[in-house]
């Protein structure tokens, strides 16, 4: 005796997609709901790697008032406490910054250095908030010989970074800021750009605390300074190492998982309107 075995199709049983010992008769437009749900599963798995892929359009910038520090969750700080000083009030050529800081970050670059207080007109302290003192704390000053495209500090943050902020001294539009990851420009920022994108805001003799956020897709791993003349005053990097996202081999799991409820349900189906059939 022959076995029928009836598929489904939309929930419903299609008794011409029958299999028999015989012989299978098939139609082209009766799909299993399993090969559909499958079918569903692919596009949102494909639609999911295509939106990791895409990057964001923009950083997205926000201003902290009247604190010279970051107040941003995980954030870590670095304060330039343990770097050597340098003076260069007294100097006719720029100095060049080497320092690396205890978390491994590093600090390169010709036209900029670690200094303290004011100097001669080259750099000036970002102004004293609570226990901030700008006469004691050491900071980064850039541009302090106006020498422009040359003047330029680079930050090897070495880890990617989904956030970075510094306490900024006056704000001026030669100041300019450059993110990296790898060799890829993420963005590039002026001091007329930081005004305008953090709405004006500003504290203490137009100074600030500036937060820089990366969007999805825009982590950076290197920030490089640079100014087009005297001078771009920081202190109190930091910065925040972006926590993972799912990648495509993470997601294949679940989706195995998926398939594999997915076969059983209707696999369970089947066998049950099979022994419904049998009993006819």
């Amino acid at each position: 005796m022959s076995m029928n075995y009836g598929f489904i199709y939309d929930g419903k049983q299609d008794d011409k997609y029958v299999c028999n010992s015989d012989e299978y008769i098939f139609r082209e437009e009766c799909i299993s709901s399993f090969s559909k749900m499958l079918a569903g599963i692919g596009l949102i798995a494909a639609s999911m790697i295509a939106l990791m892929a895409v990057p964001a359009q923009a950083l997205v910038i926000t201003a902290q008032e009247n604190t010279p520090f970051s107040t941003v969750e995980r954030a870590q700080t670095i304060t330039f406490d343990d770097a050597p000083l340098r003076d260069l009030s007294l100097r006719t050529q720029r100095g060049g910054v080497e320092y690396i800081d205890k978390s491994g970050i590093s600090y390169t670059g010709i036209g900029g250095d670690i200094v303290q207080g004011h100097g001669g007109g080259r750099y000036a302290a970002p102004p004293s908030q609570g226990d901030y003192n700008n006469t004691n704390n050491p900071y980064l000053s850039v541009g302090s010989f106006g020498n422009e495209s040359s003047d330029i500090v680079t930050i090897n943050l070495d880890v990617e970074s989904d956030y970075f902020g510094f306490y900024f001294g006056s704000i001026d539009n030669h100041n300019n800021l450059y993110f990296y990851n790898g060799e890829t420009l993420i963005t590039s920022l002026t001091g007329e750009d930081i005004l305008t994108l953090a709405n004006g805001a500003h504290n203490i003799n137009n100074a600030l605390f500036l937060n820089i956020f990366a969007e999805e897709g825009e982590n950076f791993d290197r920030v490089v300074f640079q100014s087009n003349n005297i001078a771009f005053e920081t202190d109190n990097h930091a910065y925040r190492i972006s926590e993972p996202v799912p990648t495509p081999a993470a997601i294949l799991p679940i989706l195995s998982g998926l398939c594999a409820a997915a076969k059983r349900r209707n696999q369970a189906k089947i066998t049950e309107k099979n022994h419904q059939l049998d009993s006819l």
